[in-house]
């Protein structure tokens, strides 16, 4: 058996997330009004991407968050990305 576990953090500033050792998966989802770029492509408001490993993997890339105001700007500006991280609980594998 293998065992796992989530995160969730909001991000609101331009950053690199800090990516967990044991991370399997994520999902970006843009709840804002501006458009966040994970890693350079476009997510609009209301958009999310979710990156998947397969058993046993490990993600070892980045995720990178930046926010642009689309044209024309919305009346209410809120840069907000949340991060959902599929992390394993343990480096052991239980039979």
């Amino acid at each position: 058996m293998l065992y796992y576990n989530t995160t969730t953090q909001e991000y609101r500033t331009l950053r690199s997330v800090p990516v967990d050792a044991r991370c399997n998966g994520f999902t970006v989802n843009n709840a804002g009004t501006t458009i966040v770029t994970l890693n350079g492509e476009p997510l609009m408001p209301g958009q999310s991407k979710t990156v998947g490993g397969n058993e046993h993997e490990i993600y070892v890339g980045r995720i990178d968050l930046a926010f642009f105001v689309p044209t024309p700007a919305p009346s209410v500006i809120v840069n907000s990305a949340w991060v959902t991280q599929k992390f394993y609980e343990t480096d052991n594998f239980v039979k």
